[in-house]
């Protein structure tokens, strides 16, 4: 698979090269061909922030999952899409400020598969994370993540009292949703702080 500049364009030449990676030697009619296991994938999809919140766009980088690498350039809408083997779990994304490679890199360390439930510290964690907050590692302690949700709260209208309640968990669910349903428009998906408290959650 070759590296990709433009990586949400190229979405769909991708799924191309996993069909053609899928099925090895000529099928014989009447034959049914089934997609080899370690030819199966997961899709990426991510934008990166900075401490504004401003999606980041133009920087070079490189993703490495496994014995998978790819290098490209973040495109102009600031998402980075690739499809990675679906056996990883784990993934590293490293980042340059310039085009030469020469400054120095920032290294991502990224969980992929599912999230755990929203009602758990590593379902918030993982949510707050992804959302631009920073409630540390696993290991950090207990008030960090307090911390950033109550920087959540504060910012989507709820009272900041780091304390999880029910009122958090469906704001967190619906802001975390939007995010995913608003990165085709990833310079601009954030809500207005607010705009979700007090909302019930769509089953």
């Amino acid at each position: 698979m070759k590296p990709l500049d433009e990586p949400t364009s190229s979405f769909s030449a991708m799924e191309q090269d996993i069909q053609s990676e899928s099925t090895t030697g000529a099928r014989q009619p009447g034959q049914t061909v089934l997609p080899c296991e370690a030819n199966k994938k997961q899709r990426l999809r991510m934008v990166v922030r900075d401490a504004g919140f401003k999606a980041e766009v133009g920087l070079p980088y490189r993703l490495e999952a496994g014995t998978t690498r790819l290098e490209g350039k973040i495109g102009t809408d600031g998402v980075i899409d690739h499809l990675l083997p679906a056996a990883e779990e784990r993934a590293t994304l490293t980042l340059w400020e310039d085009e030469a490679r020469e400054s120095e890199p920032r290294v991502l360390q990224l969980r992929l598969k599912k999230l755990n439930p929203v009602t758990v510290p590593p379902g918030v964690r993982q949510r707050l994370i992804n959302l631009g907050f920073d409630p540390g590692p696993a290991s950090a302690p207990e008030e960090k993540l307090k911390k950033a949700l109550a920087e959540f709260q504060g910012t989507f209208g709820l009272e900041p009292t780091g304390v999880l309640d029910p009122d958090s968990e469906r704001t967190l669910e619906q802001v975390y949703a939007a995010r995913k349903e608003g990165l085709e428009d990833a310079g601009g998906w954030r809500p207005a702080g607010g705009a979700f408290a007090g909302k019930k959650s769509a089953r």
